[in-house]
């Protein structure tokens, strides 16, 4: 039985574990493009700067770069007021329709029971622990009730663990 569980364990981490190796490959490809376009960058400015001072002056030049740092930060500043805008709206609409599909889970407990109750199969505990997640679903963000779950299956995997040895 345990090697079963470890050829599974194996099975599904081999696609896991590539994607890792690629996604390392790819942090470093991607900071060495961006060392190398920063070095590029650098001497780009370092040649205009040489020629604006040639053709206008060393004080006049350097006004003009620094007029020209300052636009490129002024457009920096805007795109990321309106790029965090926009993110804040997005996480907003999907915490609310994460929201939505838990009350909707918790109200279709609350069917569930209801029906249970009036075919006789179930009884007041089952209204009573329909109702308690349905207050509980409706109070908590969708994220901690997603924390909760996970730890629950853990620590209930772990308690029938320890049943099964």
């Amino acid at each position: 039985m345990n090697r079963l569980f470890e050829t599974l364990k194996d099975t599904a981490m081999r696609p896991v574990r590539t994607a890792v190796s690629h996604l390392v490959e790819d942090v470093i490809e991607i900071a060495l493009i961006a060392i190398f376009a920063l070095l590029a960058a650098a001497f780009g400015i370092a040649a205009l700067y040489i020629w604006l001072s040639e053709r206008y002056g060393e004080l006049h030049a350097a006004g003009y770069m620094a007029g020209i740092f300052l636009v490129l930060a002024i457009l920096v500043v805007i795109f990321r007021v309106i790029a965090s805008r926009s993110r804040a709206k997005k996480a907003e609409k999907e915490r609310r329709e994460m929201a939505a599909k838990a009350s909707d889970a918790a109200r279709s407990a609350l069917d569930v029971a209801a029906l249970l109750k009036s075919t006789g199969l179930g009884g007041e505990r089952e209204n009573i622990a329909a109702r308690v997640a349905h207050s509980v679903t409706s109070q908590v963000s969708p994220w901690t009730l997603i924390g909760l779950s996970v730890l629950a299956g853990f620590i209930g995997g772990r308690v029938l663990d320890k049943n099964d040895d």
